[in-house]
């Protein structure tokens, strides 16, 4: 092959990656004008998490006297998450995007909605089950154990998305964008994967084959639910802030 001949194959393939590029460079910044709206809702998911998980730790521990103040605290981090959330959905940048795609909503958008509205489905409810039910069924603790750790992997989920817009600010080939970038998806991958045990795991397999009393069956139904919610939540993080 002549110099000349590779040299034309090369200005091709140059070329060629050079559109290829442009092309997911503008689906990327595209999906950019959604991160603040991002970022937003998953300070506002990692509150509601944390906020879960603070109530979940104080019902658990029913022989103390301090029951009532981490119970109100995680209610009130629930609730400001959710305006997080809620702020990101109806703000006013929401609001002109959706003015702006008013015959066309677009993927990314009808996906931040959904993803949204799990969110604040996620909260922990302490009314589902009666006080009366820790102190007499182990099931129902083991439960709660389980909700706990799927909060953590929430949050994890949530941090390893921020990371990934993080490192999306600026071109991937740099290190500490590409650093950012592959450290979120693997927390985001970590997190689905331990919520996806515990959903199909053996305890809950076991809890799905006892004899429940119907407290513990209802409690059982919200725990799953709870987890069904968690992974919708999860697999949509990937899914949106996985490509760059």
């Amino acid at each position: 092959m002549s110099i000349r001949s590779i040299t034309f194959t090369t200005f091709l393939a140059f070329s060629l990656i050079v559109m290829l590029h442009g092309e997911l460079r503008a689906e990327f910044d595209k999906n950019k004008d959604y991160h603040s709206a991002h970022m937003l809702m998953n300070y506002g998911l990692n509150m509601i998490a944390d906020g879960s998980s603070m109530i979940i730790s104080a019902n658990m521990d029913i022989k103390t006297t301090l029951l009532e103040q981490p119970i109100n605290y995680g209610t009130e981090t629930i609730n400001f998450g959710k305006s997080f959330v809620e702020r990101a959905l109806k703000g006013p940048d929401m609001v002109e995007m959706h003015m702006q795609n008013e015959d066309d909503e677009n993927d990314m958008m009808l996906a931040t909605h959904k993803l949204g509205q799990l969110m604040l489905q996620v909260a922990y409810s302490p009314e589902i089950f009666e006080s009366d039910l820790l102190k007499n069924s182990e099931i129902a603790h083991n439960l709660l154990v389980i909700q706990l750790e799927a909060n953590n992997a929430l949050m994890m989920s949530a941090q390893g998305s921020n990371m990934i817009m993080t490192g999306q600010t600026g071109p991937p080939e740099k290190y500490i964008n590409r650093f950012f970038i592959d450290q979120g998806r693997t927390m985001i991958g970590n997190a689905r994967e331990v919520v996806f045990d515990l959903l199909h795991g053996k305890d809950m397999k076991n809890f799905a084959n006892k004899k429940l009393s119907p407290p513990e069956k209802e409690f059982y139904e919200y725990t799953r639910k709870q987890l069904i919610n968690s992974v919708e939540i999860i697999n949509l993080l990937y899914q949106m802030e996985f490509e760059e």
